[in-house]
């Protein structure tokens, strides 16, 4: 029998975030129509910049941002933190290593295995509110695992607006966005 690590909370959730999310005005970004396909709850532009404020017992600011992209291909850096590289297919949208992060076109209920468990659409319309504002028409997708459940809403044409990640043990930390900045000159 092997001994398990205490699950940590705010380091968990830097972690999923660096699968995610610069400091910029804060403002809502409203969906651009020119992104859509599997980008359109994820836009990977190069120099695309997430910042989060977290909740919980060791609250801190996070930030994150599109550090390379070609093709298909981004790579997203949570300042210092670990870097995760995306592939952007027609049918959705993957971390390195193969793992969904959601399939497009996204619909409620749709399922799919992860690592030690599953994913699942929880919905889509979902509406969040943020210290960077009130988002409509988010996708929910839930990560359920033996040792966590990761909650993650995307709004359009932005991204991870929310990522809830509640252990095993009942510790619970809520990142939500507090500033998007988008790479102008990119788009």
């Amino acid at each position: 029998m092997t001994a398990r690590r205490p699950w940590r909370g705010t380091a968990a959730i830097a972690g999923l975030l660096a699968a995610a999310c610069a400091s910029g005005p804060n403002r809502a970004v409203h969906h651009d129509p020119a992104i859509d396909g599997a980008e359109r709850f994820f836009p990977l532009a190069l120099g695309d910049a997430w910042a989060y404020e977290t909740e919980g017992p060791d609250a801190v600011l996070f930030v994150s941002r599109v550090i390379a992209r070609k093709g298909g291909s981004a790579v997203v850096s949570s300042g210092g933190g670990e870097s995760v590289r995306y592939t952007i297919a027609r049918d959705g949208l993957s971390r390195e290593g193969g793992a969904t992060v959601y399939r497009w076109p996204a619909r409620a209920g749709d399922g799919w295995p992860i690592a030690d468990g599953q994913a699942v659409v929880a919905s889509i319309g979902a509406r969040e509110q943020t210290p960077a504002g009130v988002f409509e028409g988010c996708l929910v997708v839930e990560e359920t695992t033996a040792s966590r459940r990761v909650t993650t809403a995307f709004a359009p044409g932005v991204g991870p607006v929310r990522v809830e990640v509640v252990g095993a043990d009942g510790t619970r930390v809520v990142a939500r966005l507090r500033s998007f900045t988008r790479a102008e000159a990119t788009r």
